[in-house]
């Protein structure tokens, strides 16, 4: 997987590199009323001789992109799904309080995620090689 993605700021031995996301319109968000903002992810990398708006391109190592997203959606999932399950079944509450515990476990996943993405996953096992452009 490959993106081009441009330095935005430099400090000390850090280089910034945007890179904009994937939305369901492509390229032209102008003619989509999906409503999706063009903020791009900021990528904090070492610099290694980066100059400030020049273009790189980003190659991804697919096996460990698809592994992030299976984890990103799969767990929240299994937590919701875990949830609803021993609700109803261990704790013998109805279907209706199993649904909505489910649904709330859904929002702690969320802060899960951010945890586990902050402390354990980071860019660098994601991006295998950066080129300039």
């Amino acid at each position: 997987m490959k993106k081009i993605g441009q330095v935005v700021n430099l400090e000390n031995d850090k280089a910034f590199i945007k890179v904009p996301r994937a939305s369901s319109c492509g390229d032209n968000c102008q003619s989509c009323s999906s409503g999706c903002t063009e903020n791009g992810h900021i990528i904090k990398i070492k610099n290694e001789d980066y100059n400030l708006g020049e273009f790189v391109e980003l190659i991804a190592k697919p096996k460990n992109v698809l592994l992030y997203s299976a984890l990103a959606y799969g767990l929240p999932l299994i937590i919701m799904i875990f949830t609803i399950a021993y609700t109803i079944n261990t704790l013998k509450l109805s279907e209706t309080v199993g649904g909505l515990l489910g649904l709330f476990s859904l929002l702690g996943s969320h802060f899960i995620m951010k945890a586990i993405d902050k402390y354990l996953l980071n860019d660098t096992l994601i991006i295998e090689d950066i080129r300039k452009l």
